[in-house]
């Protein structure tokens, strides 16, 4: 499950609150299946693949980093944007790991792969 720390909704008042916004993101295979594709060997692969990538040396604090911000400002919205694979009303579903572009349906190079495919 993915929630999303929103900011402070009245940063005028110094409160210091936050508003977890939980919008259940399940991550799937292309056919649909949750957990088959992404399982959790999988995805220890993709953190060691990207954390290796990073500077510093303290995993914990690089792993927190990761996770709030990514590579770029736009990585994790644009990962769930390339990685939409269906929805129903309580959930969100999302195939596909952030750096292996065609594990995705909706990056570039899956887009480019379909139309390439005889109709």
């Amino acid at each position: 499950w993915y929630a999303r720390v929103m900011p402070d909704p009245f940063p005028d008042l110094n409160y210091g609150y936050s508003v977890v916004f939980t919008t259940p993101y399940i991550l799937v295979d292309l056919e649909g299946r949750a957990g088959s594709s992404a399982n959790r060997k999988e995805w220890e692969a993709f953190f060691d693949r990207n954390l290796k990538a990073l500077p510093g040396k303290d995993r914990i604090n690089e792993y927190a980093s990761f996770m709030k911000h990514g590579k770029n400002k736009f990585y994790w919205n644009e990962y769930i944007i390339e990685s939409y694979a269906n929805y129903q009303q309580d959930m969100i579903f999302l195939a596909g790991y952030p750096d292996i572009p065609l594990s995705m349906p909706h990056s570039a190079e899956s887009q480019k792969r379909q139309e390439e495919l005889p109709k």
